[in-house]
């Protein structure tokens, strides 16, 4: 199976390219997740760039769309207070993912005082082709990148992203 990655325009774009990303922070307080850990917010990373997975037409060289899929993630954030609680959630999560191709959630990293921890098991941000996850890396790397010594809130740390903020209005 042959995977492009393809803009509105048919230009080849690049899916490591902050620019083709949004995010978006649904919630300020989804309320408690058990009772002892509290989701302070929910935030969907959308590309927006499809994957579009062809397949050869009847051995022609001509390839027909197979399916088409956009690649996104949540992460449920939680203070860091609450690491433990996520580490133990992660580790009964993996211990019962059927998902294939790592597309398994339970996966968490820490940024300032957040952790953020993808509970969304089968996500689509796998390219099936070689297995590579288009997501979880990629956004991750950019809350590396940024300085974590300052004190930030959920949204300011958002903000230093180098990624925009979606827009519905």
């Amino acid at each position: 199976m042959l995977f492009t990655f393809l803009a509105a325009k048919s230009q080849k774009v690049n899916p490591r390219d902050p620019n083709e990303w949004e995010y978006e922070l649904l919630s300020k307080n989804q309320g408690s997740i058990q009772d002892t850990s509290h989701t302070i917010g929910i935030v969907v990373f959308y590309s927006n760039f499809p994957i579009i997975e062809t397949v050869p037409d009847d051995g022609k060289t001509v390839l027909k769309r197979k399916s088409i899929h956009y690649p996104q993630i949540s992460f449920h954030v939680f203070n860091i207070q609450d690491l433990g609680f996520c580490q133990d959630i992660a580790r009964k999560i993996k211990d019962t993912s059927t998902c294939k191709d790592n597309q398994d959630a339970g996966d968490y990293f820490i940024a300032g005082k957040f952790v953020f921890m993808n509970l969304e098991d089968c996500y689509p941000c796998i390219v099936e082709k070689n297995a590579k996850d288009m997501c979880k890396p990629f956004i991750e790397s950019l809350f590396k990148k940024i300085d974590n010594k300052e004190n930030f809130d959920l949204k300011n740390l958002l903000t230093k992203l180098p990624i925009k903020e979606l827009n519905r209005k």
